[in-house]
């Protein structure tokens, strides 16, 4: 059996006191207690640790682990259940961490804070989503149902240009991880802001009627612009087809004069002359093959306005001669 290790002991081989000894003696061995860890009995020799002793500190040191263990899974099990309710809640933080790459499709679509008698645009919404980092919008106008005008905006709404009838419109979120899908169509009616009806005066001269309107101006913006173009139709060229119908009549200026000749034929047209006028949205001009054709022109006024109810006028020419 191997001897256990004892501090040495200093003698006194040079003549020095016996308390100078004792104190070398007691620092060799506290620093022997120190590197060994052994205990002093009361006796003052070192306290030997039991086998069962070493087993209760082992089996402390173990539970301890275990313990430690399981509570650390504990709070694991409970973050990812934590993260996995919340991971495709795009209110929670963990959607931004841990959620699908590609946002949330945008909802609610919607058009707000619209005056249809005086805005010229449109101010269309949707729900914010969290990861998202821009917007495309779609949109296409009854007008021009081939046009698909699209947009990329980085707030959640955007103002577009108010056009008269249905508006359709879409929107998709992206980041640099994707895009969502598209959302359905949603749908607006912009109701047409009307021309006013102009007034029509006329003159009897001999065998003639001279017949004049006055001019009219619509808003755009802050803008007041003038109307362009009229529309005239003159029951005395359209004897045969009643005058609400006829297709294409001509088109004058604002404050031109136009004379009828109430004498055809060796005898007056009739006994009444209808006179019909209105402001209209469009003009005609001649086309590259020189051919008159429609254009919607000018084109905020095509757009956002319908031309004007008629003015008819009976002249009684019988009560003139």
């Amino acid at each position: 059996m191997c001897s256990e290790r004892k501090p040495p002991i200093i003698q006194n081989h040079n003549g020095a006191s016996s308390s100078m000894k004792e104190e070398a003696n007691v620092v060799l061995e506290r620093t022997y207690e120190k590197e060994s860890g052994a205990k002093k009995s009361k006796g003052g020799k070192p306290k030997k640790i039991s086998i069962k002793e070493k087993a209760k500190k082992k089996a402390a040191i173990k539970l301890t682990a275990i313990i430690t263990a399981a509570v650390l899974g504990i709070i694991l099990v409970a973050g990812g259940i934590l993260v996995l309710s919340n991971i495709n809640n795009p209110d929670s933080v963990f959607y931004d961490f841990f959620g699908t790459k590609k946002p949330l499709t945008p909802k609610n679509l919607r058009v707000e804070n619209f005056d249809s008698q005086k805005d010229f645009v449109l101010l269309l919404r949707w729900d914010k989503i969290r990861n998202a980092e821009s917007y495309t919008v779609e949109v296409v106008y009854d007008l021009y149902p081939d046009d698909t005008i699209s947009h990329q905006v980085y707030n959640d709404g955007i103002f577009v240009e108010r056009k008269r009838g249905t508006l359709k419109y879409r929107v998709k979120a992206s980041n640099k991880r994707g895009s969502s899908d598209f959302t359905q169509w949603a749908t607006y009616y912009v109701i047409p802001l009307e021309l006013e009806k102009p007034d029509l005066n006329w003159v009897r001269e001999g065998d003639s009627v001279i017949i004049n309107w006055n001019s009219l101006k619509y808003k755009y913006f802050n803008e007041e612009k003038e109307v362009t173009t009229y529309e005239l139709v003159d029951g005395a060229y359209w004897l045969d087809e009643p005058a609400n119908i006829i297709e294409n009549p001509p088109l004058f200026t604002p404050n031109e004069e136009y004379i009828i000749d109430l004498f055809k034929g060796g005898e007056y047209i009739g006994d009444v002359l209808i006179i019909k006028i209105r402001a209209v949205n469009y003009t005609y001009r001649y086309t590259y093959r020189y051919e008159m054709g429609r254009i919607n022109d000018p084109p905020e006024l095509y757009d956002i306005y319908q031309s004007s109810e008629w003015t008819v006028v009976e002249i009684p020419i019988g009560q003139l001669d």
